[in-house]
């Protein structure tokens, strides 16, 4: 009996050429794996992640299409229409503040009050004329920017004052949001964000999760494979208290935040870059609110930026209490989310880190 090849049939020949095209497709995404460098942004919410992700995306992924840009309208006019719902709600508790009494709005202002209380944000939502009129009288009134200069004391979107300096744009019929405007509005993040991206020789998977407390419960569902933690906090919210808990101070819940995160045993070995954000915003505060209202023991310069940048810093780097030779270095740098420029600078130290060896380090190439 001759001992010839056996001739394979046409299903077995195709299911030879399915398992190796399968065969390829695992090592492509293995390598893929492999060269692809995970971030974690964290930080508390408001503090500017979701901002720096729009960032990479308009750095690196040629911006924002747009149709994804329209998609957005409806958005800003909610987040308009919600700042001047909180302001006149100010302006009305203010009033009755017996250690600082509060201007009351103009008789001809009330009624556009009432219509703007009025409406469903709920609802789909557009900057009629009428509406935007209202919005534009109650702006100038001198009780709504009284109330502004509190803002501190109420919850209050950091865009606000930006978006209604430019109504009479957002109410054109042919109104495409801008770059600018993506970068500054408001919505909260839910659930797990990721935006992948190329950056000179590495690619990125930047996770991003929700920053409000009962969103942090998912964080750890993240930490698998981190290359590095970018952690972000509001340097201009020393003075303001959580939107979920009104007890509680943003910057120093920010701290203890912090703590959790460089004292987790998943980040022992892991590089820590703190970005200490909306400086613009802080620069702008720090001359009429002193650090002290936040750091009771706080002995440094008055009104002075640069003493109290460094004294943040300085309580933030001492939140690290991991005796571990190991320890990654903690990096720190000022920053602007919303300023594209500032962005692309600080990234690029971000990506000069990376480069220099961290990643090899943690076993990465």
């Amino acid at each position: 009996m001759g001992c010839g090849a056996s001739t394979l049939t046409e299903e077995e020949l195709q299911a030879r050429q399915t398992s190796r095209e399968i065969d390829v497709q695992l090592l492509t995404e293995r390598k893929e794996l492999r060269d692809e460098v995970k971030l974690l942004l964290l930080g508390a919410g408001e503090s500017g992640k979701s901002t720096f992700a729009k960032q990479m995306q308009i750095i690196h992924k040629n911006g924002f299409t747009e149709e994804e840009r329209l998609t957005q309208r409806p958005v800003i006019c909610c987040n308009v229409l919600d700042a001047m719902k909180k302001l006149v709600q100010a302006v009305e508790r203010f009033k009755s503040d017996q250690r600082a009494p509060g201007p009351e709005l103009l008789e001809d202002n009330e009624e556009a009050a009432e219509a703007i209380d009025e409406i469903d944000l709920t609802n789909d939502l557009q900057l009629t004329g009428q509406t935007v009129q209202y919005l534009k009288a109650l702006w100038a009134d001198t009780a709504v920017q009284a109330a502004y200069e509190r803002r501190s004391e109420f919850q209050l979107n950091d865009s606000a004052a930006y978006f209604f300096d430019e109504l009479s744009r957002l109410a054109r019929t042919d109104y495409v949001p801008s770059e600018a405007d993506i970068l500054r509005l408001r919505k909260k993040t839910t659930g797990i964000i990721e935006t992948r991206f190329v950056a000179g020789t590495l690619g990125f998977r930047m996770v991003d999760v929700g920053g409000q407390r009962n969103e942090r419960k998912k964080w750890i569902h993240c930490f698998e494979d981190v290359k590095l933690v970018i952690f972000i906090t509001s340097l201009s919210e020393y003075d303001c208290v959580l939107e979920e808990d009104e007890t509680t101070n943003r910057m120093r819940e920010s701290l203890c935040l912090f703590s959790d995160v460089i004292n987790n045993r998943w980040f022992i070995k892991t590089p820590v870059i703190l970005f200490m954000n909306k400086k613009d915003l802080f620069a702008e505060k720090i001359k009429r609110v002193n650090l002290n209202v936040c750091f009771k023991g706080y002995r440094g310069k008055q009104r002075d930026y640069d003493e109290a940048i460094g004294y943040i810093a300085k309580r933030f780097i001492d939140c690290n209490k991991s005796p571990s030779p190991d320890r990654q270095t903690i990096y720190t740098h000022q920053t602007c989310a919303t300023d594209t420029g500032n962005a692309r600078v600080v990234f690029n130290a971000v990506d000069e880190i990376l480069v220099s060896g961290l990643i090899r380090y943690n076993g990465f190439g």
